[in-house]
């Protein structure tokens, strides 16, 4: 239920068992193996980076031909521990192989794809000149003439054609938009002065690359070689549709390579001697009886526990049970604690929930929600971050339900589009505590009120890990001052919304929040030694009261996102109710005229209420989460501490059927 205390261990074994100790270790997933200090594990063998790259490539080539399904995609493939580890290990070469025969037909249809993209560009180029058979070197062959190619602007060409150069023979061999495209034949001594002259109008010359070849011979010979790629292009595409058909052999092929780089970055962190090994590693402490048991199989191999070198850090391993672990998901967004900072997640966990649930307000929104995501999380395979993403919902989804109940939130209805004796009405009225809609000042109330409890939470637990992280200055002195304050602007708070006649629990109140204030003033500023200084910073530092209280007025979000949800529901209702009360039946058929109505009335409530879910349930996440971050953690943590990361198998694609259990041997 917090960060978990971990043990240093040397770990060493003989040589010759090196791998197979590795290996079984990483089925395990108990230690978090320490880098050697000279880090020189920054390269895997290039050969398995290259392979994951190339199986990652081609997998998402073939998966786009046979269009998986999102939903089949999902589905769990197991596969046994045999065949993972021995089989894959004993057909590695077969598989590599494998993979550079399709990665090379890849590369070879880029290549050609790539060619005839700039054939294709030269295709463009010679196409105005396409009907030219001749070669350009045949016709300047001659003493007195020479032929230029080139293009003038259609709007001079068509005004002044005659008139452009009279010495000159002009013809327009092709026409876009912009530009006519010339073939003109001019006198040999009269060449620069015709150029200088239709430069003035736009003339650009084009000047063959082939002179001793006709362009009409270029052109087909182009068109000819890339119909002759395309073909082959056509033989590639064919031979990748049958690779689709080992999509399941590649990504087994890939998890077990991925599963080798992580073992080759344990091998670079062990030391090596003649005969044996050792590395260094973390280990939780609860789990060292699992590594006695494991030495006790493997008589070629043992532990010793040993003491943090000066200065050491020990990594976070977070433990939070089955219902804390999901909302890892948001404290690994924020950073981890530092070695002997509180671990948030159980506590941010029922506050999350909550919040979100009050975002929505909306008891049908959290059904689809809550049943949604698990009914993903039991029928599909996902990684660990996606697993507790869906956690969050599914829990934050049925509490929307609750919360949505009691504030009267089902899909936004109400009785202005279902009659009140309705069942569903009937429902609503009998669960809800009051009306987010019309109770707005009570909606807005329990908003801040929530917040004002987080708020103090947040101080409470940052003055119970000081005390015991041995600062009890620090606790006294700059944490207990604000619960005496936020106490007391409780009970004054409290003691007006009683409206008691006994002004006992205000001045209580009063003093309370005058004494944390004073301790403040007095205090905050205790390390200077100069009494005007320390004054001073007492009172900048009585000045962040501004401060907490602008985190508490930030729930308001609470309130307006709640109210938001409700009120867009109520009148994708309004509007959807409408297509019924004014459904009109036309003379050209009755029964067509009720069907379209009836079509509209569907589209509009069932995509009205998936855009509203989709956009609330979006922004739920996202502000719930920005309250945790800023307004809780902001008063007792700081994060930025290193996560237990264990040496363990990651699969993507596969999960393996047998030694899941760590105790098992």
């Amino acid at each position: 239920m917090a960060v978990t205390k971990v043990k240093k261990i040397a770990v060493f074994g003989t040589d010759d068992k090196k791998e197979e100790i590795l290996v079984e270790l990483q089925k395990r997933g108990l230690l978090h193996i320490i880098e050697k200090k000279e880090k020189d594990l920054a390269k895997t063998k290039d050969e398995i980076s290259t392979l994951i790259y190339q199986t990652d490539i081609i997998l998402g080539i073939l998966e786009k031909k046979v269009k998986i399904g999102l939903f089949e995609s999902l589905k769990p493939v197991y596969v046994s521990e045999n065949d993972f580890f021995k089989k894959q290990k004993e057909d590695y070469e077969i598989n590599k192989e494998f993979i550079h025969e399709i990665w090379d037909k890849i590369k070879q249809k880029e290549e050609l794809e790539s060619s005839i993209e700039e054939k294709k560009a030269l295709l463009t180029e010679l196409l105005p000149w396409k009907n030219i058979n001749f070669s350009i070197n045949d016709l300047r062959s001659n003493h007195y003439t020479d032929f230029i190619l080139g293009k003038i602007p259609v709007r001079f060409f068509e005004n002044s054609k005659d008139s452009i150069y009279p010495g000159a023979e002009i013809d327009a061999l092709y026409q876009d938009n912009e530009s006519v495209y010339t073939a003109s034949i001019v006198f040999k001594n009269e060449k620069d002065a015709f150029l200088d002259e239709v430069k003035k109008i736009g003339f650009e010359e084009y000047i063959p690359s082939s002179l001793g070849k006709s362009i009409a011979a270029e052109y087909e010979e182009i068109r000819s070689e890339i119909e002759k790629k395309t073909n082959v292009i056509k033989i590639l595409e064919q031979d990748m549709n049958i690779y689709t058909q080992f999509i399941q052999r590649i990504k087994l092929f890939s998890d077990y390579i991925e599963t080798e780089r992580e073992k080759i970055k344990a091998e670079k962190m062990v030391e090596k001697g003649d005969y044996t090994f050792h590395c260094f590693a973390w280990i939780a402490e609860k789990n060292l009886k699992y590594m006695d048991r494991f030495v006790d199989h493997f008589k070629f191999m043992d532990y010793d526990v040993v003491e943090p070198e000066k200065g050491e850090v020990s990594p976070v391993f977070l433990e939070n049970g089955s219902f804390g672990e999901a909302f890892e998901f948001i404290t690994d967004m924020f950073g981890y604690p530092k070695e002997k900072e509180p671990d948030p997640t159980m506590f941010l966990a029922p506050f999350f929930a909550l919040f979100f649930a009050i975002c929505l307000t909306d008891a049908g929104y959290g059904l689809l929600i809550g049943l949604t995501s698990l009914f993903a999380l039991k029928k599909f395979h996902f990684d660990d971050s996606m697993k507790k993403l869906l956690k969050i919902m599914t829990l934050s989804g049925f509490t929307t339900v609750v919360v949505g109940f009691l504030a009267g939130g089902f899909f936004g209805i109400t009785a202005d589009v279902v009659a009140k004796d309705s069942f569903v009405m009937k429902l609503i009225d009998k669960l809800k505590l009051f009306d987010a809609a019309q109770d707005k000042e009570l909606f807005l109330g329990i908003s801040l009120g929530l917040g004002f409890l987080h708020v103090f939470v947040g101080f409470l637990i940052s003055f119970v890990y000081k005390l015991k992280g041995g600062m009890k200055k620090q606790g006294f002195l700059d944490v207990l001052p604000w619960i005496f304050i936020m106490i007391g602007v409780g009970m004054i708070v409290l003691s007006m919304l009683l409206k008691v006649e006994s002004s006992l629990l205000k001045n209580i109140g009063i003093i309370v929040s005058l004494t944390g204030a004073g301790v403040i003033l007095l205090f905050a500023g205790r390390e200077s030694k100069n009494p005007v200084i320390r004054f001073f910073n007492g009172l900048y530092g009585l000045y962040g009261v501004t401060g907490v209280f602008g985190d508490i007025l930030s729930y308001a979000r609470l309130f307006a996102l709640g109210l938001a949800t409700g009120i867009i529901g109520g009148v994708v209702n309004t509007l959807a109710s409408g297509f019924i009360t004014t459904m009109s039946f036309t003379s050209i058929g009755t029964a067509i005229s009720s069907v379209l109505w009836i079509i509209a009335f569907i589209v509009l409530i069932v995509f009205g209420h998936i855009f509203n879910l989709t956009i609330n349930a979006l922004g739920a996440f996202i502000h719930t989460m920005r309250l945790q971050f800023v307004e809780f953690f902001g008063k007792f943590f700081e994060g930025g501490g290193e996560l237990f990361t264990p040496f363990r198998l990651r699969l993507k694609y596969f999960s393996i059927k047998g030694k899941e259990n760590k105790e098992e041997i």
